[in-house]
């Protein structure tokens, strides 16, 4: 057939591709047999007929797929994913052509490009989709236990793909660290020689990124995929084979353009590959955000319980404590340590506030000296309030003593210490005030000394 007055009937951009199938019922090599004016105009002046697809852009696994899939097999593939190649997203199908023999089929493959995703197209699943989708996306929501969720996720997209593992994995660039957020496993499939604690290496993790295609994610279906990877990745795939790994998904949870994770699957039903493609790639998405908005609550949390100055806890996170104080029945022994740093107005007053900054941070560590600085907590300008749990008297008093003598041999801060020992019977405000006489005590008398 004669495809080239075929293409130029069509006012988006399209290309008829020639797909050839190997002897061992595999998709060999593709050519791009036509295209149209807008596609050359989108793709550049390069393009020729019957070019090999790779010559154009990357080689892809899951395009290669697709394309095999319509031209030998007569199915419809439709995708819309976000693209390296294009810098944005694509909303591509593929549509089966007349094959001219057993080995060499064809089909049509026309997209269009959007700078950003956009709802009404990501809202295009598959009907075999749409359910699975709905399923995933309200355990996401399910309740207000984050991981609990994340967990009931990975367990639907595993049953779903009939896989052997569903994990998601997150990423932490400046520590280093690779943290399993979710995961979901098949016992009956998992060896014993082949179960380990779940841990993957940070270093391993930052190479899967130069393997994400054009398409956006690592698809594995059968062992020429898995030694193609292994020619890029020798060192992942030789991790995967100790583990009996055959197929897997792998796909990257983003923040904006940032890598923030992973979701994958392995060993799945290929059977169930591209229901499973289009399910993880529209999760990924909503996953991401989750991950995204969730941790972010984290750290504006964090912040609000830390003193962003000296690093010790916050005015809020010391109520919070109290609080907790307050509902503790029976009432148990604890220790109250107030601290006033000396000599701060004077610091201010002479030498700027940068100075004086300074000055209640180097009395923050000879603090942290002492105590575990997740008991500081820093009360107002130069005040700090040490809360000790459990703590004996005799063991108070020696941290208090440890406290005088470290800043009595520091010549350049000075701080006044005070603390009660309650063994529970001391109403708590009582308790507190006890403390902040015995530091006024301390302060006065370094002011009359002054």
């Amino acid at each position: 057939m004669e495809y080239q007055s075929f293409v130029d009937t069509f006012a988006i951009p399209c290309a008829v591709l020639k797909v050839e199938k190997l002897p061992e019922g595999i998709c060999g090599r593709i050519w791009i047999h036509r295209t149209n004016q807008p596609y050359k105009e989108i793709m550049g002046p390069s393009v020729y007929d019957d070019m090999p697809y790779e010559e154009l852009v990357p080689k892809d696994v899951k395009f290669e797929n697709y394309c095999f899939q319509a031209a030998h097999f007569g199915r419809r593939m439709h995708a819309y994913v976000e693209t390296a190649a294009f810098d944005g997203w694509i909303d591509q199908q593929m549509l089966p052509l007349q094959k001219e023999s057993e080995t060499v089929g064809y089909c049509l493959f026309l997209f269009e490009k959007t700078k950003q995703a956009e709802d009404d197209r990501m809202a295009e699943a598959s009907i075999e989709s749409a359910a699975s989708i709905i399923k995933c996306c309200v355990a996401l929501t399910h309740s207000d236990q984050f991981e609990e969720n994340l967990k009931a996720v990975t367990k639907d997209i595993r049953e779903i793909a009939g896989a052997d593992s569903c994990r998601i994995l997150t990423i932490d660039d400046e520590k280093k660290e690779v943290t399993t957020v979710a995961e979901s496993i098949r016992m009956e499939n998992i060896r014993r020689d082949d179960q380990h604690d779940g841990t993957i290496p940070y270093e391993l993790v930052k190479t899967w990124e130069p393997m994400i295609g054009v398409s956006n994610d690592v698809i594995v279906t059968n062992p020429y995929e898995m030694d193609a990877l292994e020619k890029r990745n020798p060192v992942w795939v030789s991790s995967m084979r100790e583990y009996y790994v055959k197929t897997l998904l792998l796909i990257p949870l983003k923040r904006g353009k940032q890598i923030i994770g992973y979701l994958y699957a392995i060993n799945f039903d290929v059977e169930k590959v591209f229901e499973l493609k289009e399910l993880a790639e529209l999760m990924s998405h909503f996953i991401g955000t989750e991950l995204s908005n969730h941790y972010l609550m984290d750290k504006l949390d964090a912040m609000s319980h830390t003193d962003a100055l000296t690093g010790v806890g916050s005015r809020r996170a010391m109520l919070e404590n109290i609080e907790e104080l307050k509902k503790m029945k029976p009432a148990f022994p604890y220790g109250i340590v107030n601290m006033d740093v000396n000599g701060l107005k004077k610091v201010n007053d002479e030498e700027g506030h940068a100075v004086g900054d300074q000055y209640i941070v180097r009395a923050a560590e000879r603090m942290k000296q002492v105590f575990d600085p997740g008991t500081i907590y820093r009360s107002g300008g130069d005040e700090f309030i040490v809360i000790l749990r459990n703590v004996s008297e005799k063991t108070l008093k020696q941290k208090a003593e440890a406290m005088r003598q470290i800043q009595e041999n520091d010549e350049q801060i000075s701080i006044a210490v005070g603390e009660f020992w309650n063994d529970g019977t001391v109403p708590l405000r009582e308790a507190f005030q006890k403390a902040d006489n015995a530091m006024y005590e301390e302060k006065r008398k370094y002011y009359q000394k002054a």
